[in-house]
């Protein structure tokens, strides 16, 4: 046991040496691995610089980057009042449109389809927003109400139900 992990522990010591030995094609004497590749534990480790592959520098993905062939993202398209209107008026038909009426609707205000079915998807979500907001202050009002009544409140009264132990 002792003489495979002194085996592994000695290999260890002169990575360094190995890396640069190998990107050379000369053997290091001091490396007890084998040079063959694929031949298992021992067989040094497959590197780019070894087998004189190109390395690309990895992309930043930050939008910060001062690397010209960077691709960035487009810029955020704004609707217009008319679009807006057009949109705004489907919208209050229906909330979810059919394919068939998004890519009609499409063509009427010159975006994709793509960027309609996004557009009420963004409006589906402010909309339970502010029901969820509108709802919150309804209850805080009627809380308010009811503590200057010395009444409990709503959500006081589901409490009070509750059986005492």
């Amino acid at each position: 046991m002792n003489n495979i992990f002194s085996n592994f522990n000695n290999s260890n010591t002169s990575d360094s040496q190995h890396y640069h030995n190998s990107a050379s094609n000369t053997p290091n004497s001091n490396d007890t691995r084998s040079s063959t590749p694929g031949s298992g534990f021992g067989s040094p480790a497959l590197s780019a610089k070894s087998l004189n592959l190109k390395t690309e520098k990895p992309r930043p993905r930050h939008s910060y980057s001062f690397d010209r062939d960077v691709r960035r993202r487009p810029a955020r398209k704004r609707t217009s009042n008319d679009q807006l209107a057009m949109l705004l008026e489907v919208f209050e038909r229906t909330d979810s449109p059919s394919y068939d009426v998004r890519e009609d609707l499409a063509q009427k205000v010159g975006m994709t389809n793509r960027e309609v079915q996004v557009w009420f998807q963004n409006r589906r979500a402010k909309v339970a927003r502010q029901k969820a907001a509108d709802e919150r202050a309804r209850q805080q009002r009627e809380d308010r109400l009811a503590r200057k009544a010395g009444q409990p409140s709503g959500s006081q009264k589901a409490h009070s139900n509750s059986p005492s132990v």
